[in-house]
């Protein structure tokens, strides 16, 4: 199956859901059932809601992003579950919120458990959610609160999480580097993870919204990164992970002048 999931004028989340049909390749148009006639809301209340992330459990569908609960909190992390139907009969859940914006939720799964990571521009937290919908402990922030830290993303090796994000670079306030921090989930959905992240393009320069898979190679993760050679110009860059920590040498995806990347 496959999800895509929008914004609307409204400023509110649905998601539209297209049906695969099991079939031997090559797939013809017939196997595809149809896209579904009206979009479906995913968010609830008049406010903005957006940014939203979602991952595949084997059976559902989980969809997390921002919303805007009160002059409180500001902006907060919610979830809510999407059936396989195009139905989604559960309420929302809010997850996460401090006294600041709790913002660019993403998701992973691993069974039985949901991890979200989000920012609030100084920490990075993680939330563990069980598969039937209940955050299980408390929220956890990942890394020391400093100044700037952003665009989490998150996947899964089956066994433990690597949350990556966008973090300042102590030596230099106008460079930015991508760093990582694996989560670890115990069998009672308790999440633990080590001291410290580590440094996954420390070059100099810019280094900005990271994204991460995991495959064959081990993890991948993938950013944008000011050229060296020509500044203004931003390629796409990228290294493996292995699931110890173990970072590879840059790979380069994308060059050329101007700007690459999202």
């Amino acid at each position: 199956m496959s999800a895509a999931v929008r914004v609307t004028t409204a400023l509110t989340i649905t998601i539209a859901l297209t049906v695969l049909l099991a079939a031997p390749p090559p797939l013809a148009a017939d196997d595809f059932g149809p896209l579904l006639l009206e979009d479906l809301p995913i968010s609830t209340g008049s406010e903005y809601a957006g940014r939203a992330s979602a991952c595949f459990d084997g059976s559902r569908y989980f969809v997390v992003w921002t919303q805007f609960s009160d002059w409180t909190t500001w902006y907060d992390v919610y979830g809510r579950f999407v059936e396989a139907d195009g139905t989604a009969p559960e309420a929302p859940i809010k997850l996460g919120w401090t006294a600041v914006h709790d913002v660019l939720p993403a998701v992973a799964y691993r069974e039985p458990y949901f991890v979200v990571a989000w920012e609030n521009q100084t920490e990075v937290l993680v939330r563990v959610v069980s598969s039937d919908g209940q955050p299980v402990g408390s929220q956890l922030c990942v890394v020391s609160p400093s100044i700037d830290k952003r665009e989490p993303a998150v996947a899964t090796d089956g066994e433990s999480f690597l949350v990556v994000w966008r973090d300042s670079n102590p030596s230099d306030p106008f460079s930015h580097d991508v760093v990582g921090q694996f989560v670890t989930v115990d069998a009672d959905g308790n999440a633990s993870f080590p001291p410290s992240c580590f440094p996954l393009s420390p070059a100099a320069d810019y280094q900005y919204v990271p994204a991460v898979a995991f495959g064959v190679g081990g993890y991948f993760v993938a950013w944008t990164n000011e050229s060296p050679t020509a500044p203004g110009d931003f390629d796409v860059c990228g290294a493996f992970v292995d699931t110890y920590g173990g970072v590879g040498a840059p790979v380069q995806v994308a060059s050329g002048v101007g700007q690459q990347g999202r």
